[in-house]
């Protein structure tokens, strides 16, 4: 284990890394990052354990806004009515509320280790397995979550 590479990876855990979603890109930290944790903490003042657990409703605004206020840190290329929309905490909380398939995939990448790796090890593991190259992921192409993101370099 080569302590400097950790150390990156912890870097890029909380300054966040960039992954592509179709055509636009979203700019996310680990949850495992203290930022993203304090969020969580934030985001639940308020709301008894009852309602997180037995509201729906509750919940997801829960997780939505943890997720704004600690995961996700910048996107390109997300557009509304045609014009750019900006990154901004009411935008965010908009684009996670409505687009269910694209906060599913910021969080299941947020929760990836191998998100945060340095980007020629992630590439390397990516395109060489065994010597040569990988399939594409189930999915890819038929319009579901697991064809439709990769990390952006």
């Amino acid at each position: 284990m080569e302590l400097n590479e950790q150390k990156k990876i912890a870097e890029n855990s909380k300054e966040g890394v960039w992954i592509d979603w179709e055509d636009a890109q979203f700019k996310i930290r680990s949850t495992t990052s203290k930022e993203y944790r304090k969020a969580v903490l934030k985001a639940g003042k308020g709301k008894s354990n009852h309602k997180l657990t037995k509201d729906v409703d509750t919940a997801e605004e829960f997780g939505v806004e943890a997720m704004s206020d600690g995961l996700l840190l910048d996107w390109k290329n997300v557009t509304e009515g045609g014009k750019e929309l900006p990154c901004t905490r009411a935008n965010k909380i908009k684009v996670l509320t409505i687009a269910a398939p694209i906060r599913d995939f910021i969080a299941s990448q947020a929760q990836d280790h191998a998100t945060f790796e340095l980007e020629g090890e992630a590439e390397d593991a990516e395109t060489f397995q065994g010597g040569g190259p990988v399939e594409p992921p189930v999915g890819e192409g038929d319009g579901s979550a697991a064809g439709k993101g990769r990390r952006g370099k």
